[in-house]
């Protein structure tokens, strides 16, 4: 299956959903992902409607850290998380071989809840024992939750 422009969530129980807009499916799954209508109101009020994008980041960052991973591809495969550990890992690993992902495509796998950054095929991520996980920072700056960061 082509995944090329098309965005993901993955549920903390490893369900695959296609999403044309994250925060549009977050707005109509609220109970889904775990956030209340009042938390959005919160938000949208802390921010205001002029800043549609500082919403977008705090509503999408409160979803991953509740272990859903984000995932939009374009020339490249970008993928959002809390944390990469053992399950998350094996989680996005049945997403690529169930899609059929192309393993020469780039990863790019951002961890929120480390800061840590890791750049690598598709083949490298799907054959674990055979390359180790290159990790390299990216800056993550205090705002929401003590963090403020950058989705694509």
């Amino acid at each position: 299956m082509d995944i090329y422009g098309r965005g993901y969530f993955i549920s903390p129980k490893g369900e695959a959903v296609e999403v044309v807009e994250h925060i549009e499916w977050v707005r109509d799954n609220l109970e889904r992902v775990g956030l209340s209508p009042e938390c959005m109101r919160e938000i949208e009020e802390k921010y205001g409607a002029k800043e549609k994008g500082k919403i977008r980041k705090e509503v999408l960052f409160r979803v991953i850290k509740k272990g859903w991973i984000r995932i939009r591809t374009c020339n490249e495969m970008h993928v959002e998380v809390w944390v990469l550990d053992d399950l998350t890992k094996r989680r996005i690993r049945k997403f690529l071989r169930g899609f059929h992902v192309d393993p020469d495509l780039t990863m790019i796998i951002n961890e929120l809840g480390t800061g840590k950054s890791r750049r690598m095929k598709v083949k490298k991520f799907l054959n674990p024992c055979d390359y180790p996980l290159p990790v390299f920072g990216f800056r993550i700056k205090g705002t929401c939750d003590g963090f403020r960061f950058v989705i694509g």
